[in-house]
């Protein structure tokens, strides 16, 4: 299966941020966001996500989510999910997300602080 996901995550991702409907940009968001709970150490057994290594544009595309959909309020959840479950501790460490500390946290600050707040 892991063979397989080299092919499907880049074009998973280039169509979370690029399709033109919301309905499809959740789907494919869900989609990443059990791809990370899968993938997980806790799943595997694996000293270290394979997701969140084998990976690491997911989630600098998945902060391109969060205000690109600005007023639909399940995408940008589901979106919010994806990168919950990307940044888990016992997948994500601290070189996954130090790079984007600070992009992530003014994205989710803003998805807090406007907008909807029920999904």
């Amino acid at each position: 299966m892991r063979g397989q996901l080299e092919g499907l995550v880049p074009t998973v991702l280039h169509l979370a941020t690029n399709d033109p409907h919301p309905r499809a940009r959740y789907a494919l968001l869900f989609l990443i966001s059990q791809l990370a709970l899968e993938f997980s150490p806790d799943a595997n057994g694996d000293a270290e996500g394979y997701f969140q290594t084998a990976f690491p544009g997911v989630l600098p595309a998945l902060l391109q989510t969060l205000p690109a959909n600005q007023g639909i309020a399940r995408v940008q959840g589901t979106a919010a999910l994806a990168i919950a479950n990307f940044c888990h501790p016992d997948s994500c460490t601290a070189d996954h997300l130090a790079p984007l500390l600070g992009p992530l946290m003014s994205s989710l600050g803003s998805l807090l602080s406007g907008g909807h707040l029920f999904v």
